[in-house]
């Protein structure tokens, strides 16, 4: 009875597509009630990543020597289905920006928002290592633009804090991870969740097992060879493959809101 269902190709067609639905709506469409984003973009203006100017050059931002001067654009909004305001940010945890204790903020401004009664602002703290983010209320899909001058390098800036409710908030939209290269640090950005990489392997290991087959190397399983599982399993691979496409497309897309660039 039980292989008899295994194989029968309409009770196969309908769980891919059953998947299909859910899997998709879990990746594109299901949003969570509460989650502050952030994406971070960092150039440095002056200055080395990888030490401070030596005594042939001096650098002076407003009057004062620094060693090197770093650009960082933060773009937080928020990607809940429920409207933030500033009783969502945790007391004992506030959202803020922060750098290493070898460095300072020389600046810290609101360059743009989406709402002018969104009321945001930012706060540097007196020695200068924090800034303290604040927000009247933001409905979904809806934030600011904030742009933080500091002496640190690319990937030394954090922004943190907490948001009630929101045990994932703030949550960066690119994920840097490092590698190296002839020495260097060289940063990769990859935008995928657990869904998506599980549809790009799936898929990478049909396509695989089909090219082997094609070569003429035995290498899949025996039952993989019956005539209505061979059906439903090329059906599902290409199903992966188009799923992975669309979710690389989707994840390649500008991550905040249009408005904010």
């Amino acid at each position: 009875m039980f292989s008899e269902l295994i194989t029968n190709p309409v009770f196969l067609a309908i769980l891919t597509i059953i998947s299909f639905v859910t899997g998709s709506y879990q990746l594109f469409f299901k949003k969570p009630k509460y989650l502050l984003n952030y994406n971070l973009q960092e150039v440095e203006l002056v200055g080395s990543q990888t030490a401070a100017f030596g005594d042939a050059l001096t650098v002076l931002y407003q009057g004062s020597e620094v060693p090197r001067v770093t650009s960082s654009e933060v773009v937080v909004w928020n990607g809940g289905s429920e409207h933030l305001d500033r009783t969502s940010i945790s007391q004992g945890n506030p959202l803020h920006f922060e750098v290493p204790a070898d460095c300072v903020i020389l600046d810290c401004t609101v360059e743009k928002v989406m709402r002018d009664d969104s009321t945001f602002s930012v706060l540097v703290t007196e020695n200068r290592r924090l800034a303290q983010l604040e927000f009247g209320y933001m409905n979904a899909n809806e934030g600011a633009r904030i742009s933080v001058i500091h002496t640190g390098t690319k990937g030394q800036l954090e922004f943190a804090g907490a948001i009630k409710g929101s045990p994932k908030s703030p949550k960066r939209k690119n994920i840097v991870l490092s590698s190296k290269m002839s020495g260097k640090r060289v940063p990769v950005y990859l935008k995928a969740s657990a869904p998506l990489l599980l549809i790009v392997v799936a898929g990478s290991i049909g396509m695989v097992l089909e090219t082997l087959r094609y070569l003429g190397y035995d290498v899949q399983p025996d039952f993989l060879k019956l005539p209505d599982v061979r059906l439903f399993v090329n059906f599902l691979f290409l199903g992966t493959t188009v799923i992975g496409s669309l979710a690389v497309l989707w994840a390649a897309r500008r991550p905040y809101p249009s408005a904010l660039d």
